[in-house]
């Protein structure tokens, strides 16, 4: 729980950081333009420094904060491409497991560049530490991504884990612990893609270093 609460101070930092630098960028861009155009406002909207983008990262951090610590259902069923279905509590197996949930992909987070990530990130703890879950409409589907990444992907099967941050954000990644409550949940951003390494770093330091 403490490294938990250290994901959270160190994002508030960040936030501080941000915030100066996003109120400076507003005093010199309203110094240089006293009429914003349609152009400038999609400028400032596409900007990874905007102010939506601290909005956004200021709700994440709220939405993950109400979740962390939350039991997750142990007994939820989920499907393999075969179709044999196993149960959370038997993947986990009675130790820490990384959840990456990617059952919807929303237009302001990044699933490709952090599915790759968090496949080095196995590579370092064990693929067997990881597991992937999303929602299928298809095997096919369900097939397709498996190849594509080389690894085994779980139907979630409109079922949920029990967590608040599931009716808003995805993709998401969290810690199930022994206790079975979900522990350091990361939404990963494209506007705040370099956070999810210091996110890695802590959750390797606290569950799954050796």
């Amino acid at each position: 729980m403490k490294n938990t609460n250290l994901i959270y101070k160190l994002i508030i930092l960040v936030l501080l950081i941000l915030n100066i630098f996003i109120l400076y960028n507003c005093y010199q861009y309203k110094t240089k333009n006293s009429i914003t155009t349609n152009n400038n406002t999609n400028d400032i909207k596409n900007n990874s420094n905007s102010p939506s983008d601290t909005v956004l990262l200021n709700d994440i951090f709220n939405v993950a904060a109400q979740s962390d610590g939350m039991k997750v259902n142990k007994f939820m069923s989920l499907s393999s491409i075969s179709g044999k279905n196993i149960s959370l509590q038997k993947l986990l197996n009675e130790e820490p497991k990384l959840i990456f949930d990617f059952t919807h992909i929303s237009c302001k987070t990044c699933f490709g560049e952090e599915m790759l990530r968090i496949l080095d990130f196995s590579e370092i703890i064990g693929k067997n530490k990881v597991i992937f879950v999303s929602e299928f409409q298809s095997e096919r589907e369900q097939y397709v991504l498996e190849k594509k990444y080389n690894i085994n992907i779980y139907n979630k099967n409109n079922k949920e884990f029990g967590l608040l941050i599931e009716k808003k954000y995805y993709p998401f990644i969290f810690v199930i612990d022994t206790n079975y409550t979900a522990q350091g949940i990361y939404v990963p951003t494209t506007q705040f893609y370099s956070l999810g390494n210091i996110y890695y770093n802590i959750i390797y330091d606290k569950y799954f270093k050796k």
